[in-house]
């Protein structure tokens, strides 16, 4: 009994490993299927992204290579336009810059015939300048040596002044009228 008890022991764990043995190779092979599936659909993407993308990167590619052959050909024609439009202005205005310097040639003439007219004007104002130089220096002198100035202008006074009073009266009184006449005939 406890013989059959055990083989009937054995034979029931044998089944339930055949069955899970058997599920496990369903499983197995499912997973195999997938597998294979996934790496199916993987290749077709990458195949399909990698086709798809060499196309994109060569329609960016033409799209730019489109983009700078137009940049080229912008920068050509502003190019021709502005190098027509600068040789050709030069030639224009050559009248008004003669006419310019014509101006400019009469100004520096003119301004050469002022500059010889004020030098005879400039020679004397420097000579009075050098002799106020030289009346200034010569007073410095003076006061450095403390000598007396001797001032013509009131010794001459004083003398016509004694000369006034030895004169008679009426001479004095004709050289007043005299003097107050010459005066009214200036105003």
């Amino acid at each position: 009994m406890e013989l059959r008890k055990g083989a009937d022991e054995v034979a029931l764990t044998s089944t339930e490993l055949k069955k899970c043995s058997e599920s496990l190779m369903d499983k197995t092979a499912f997973l195999k299927k997938v597998h294979v599936q996934y790496a199916q659909i993987s290749m077709e993407l990458d195949m399909f992204s990698k086709s798809d993308l060499s196309a994109m990167l060569k329609d960016i590619r033409t799209q730019y290579e489109k983009l700078a052959a137009k940049n080229m050909q912008n920068a050509k024609e502003w190019y021709k336009s502005h190098f027509t439009m600068l040789t050709a202005l030069p030639r224009a205005p050559t009248r008004h810059l003669q006419e310019e310097q014509i101006e400019v040639e009469e100004t520096i003439e003119a301004a050469k015939a002022e500059e010889a007219r004020m030098n005879p004007l400039l020679k004397e104002k420097l000579k009075r300048r050098r002799k106020r130089r030289k009346r200034i220096r010569k007073r410095k002198e003076r006061k450095r040596k403390k000598v007396p100035r001797k001032n013509l202008r009131t010794q001459r006074r004083k003398k016509e002044v004694k000369v006034e009073e030895k004169m008679p009266r009426k001479l004095r009184m004709r050289r007043k009228m005299k003097e107050e006449q010459a005066t009214k005939k200036e105003d």
